[in-house]
């Protein structure tokens, strides 16, 4: 581990010019137009993770289009369908609010947040959410 926290291991797509790329939000018009750019440039990037509120169908369609390491949906109830849609494709999925955060969390360079709304936290406010890119480049 260095002193920002980041393995060698996690660093290496980057110093070998490669952007790794999160994207939160896949599903919706922003992500899809973010994920057309990423296969545009295809060996410039490396995507991480995607994510998608319900649609579990289109994110694995995603997903394997952008050879992403790990794909999540948000609703809890759609895991079993994005599991058999990514059957045997080697991609990691998961489900849930907390995989969510998880997926968001993943090491990247760049995370787009493609999401739009409100999120509504434990406590029963809600946090603003936008559509933006975080990126580190």
């Amino acid at each position: 581990m260095s002193r920002d926290g980041v393995s060698p291991a996690e660093r290496a797509p980057a110093e070998r010019g490669r952007r790794r790329v999160s994207v939160l939000g896949a599903t919706g018009s922003v992500g899809q137009s973010t994920l057309n750019l990423i296969a545009r440039g295809s060996n410039n990037f490396e995507v991480v993770a995607l994510t998608a509120n319900s649609n579990a169908k289109k994110l694995a369609e995603l997903a394997i289009a952008s050879r992403a390491r790990l794909a999540v949906v948000g609703e809890a109830g759609c895991y079993r369908e994005l599991k058999q849609e990514l059957s045997g494709t080697g991609i990691r999925c998961a489900a849930g609010p907390e995989a969510l955060i998880e997926a968001a969390a993943e090491p990247a360079d760049c995370v787009m947040a493609a999401i739009m709304g409100a999120h509504r936290t434990g406590e029963g406010s809600q946090v603003p959410v936008c559509c933006r890119s975080l990126c580190r480049c």
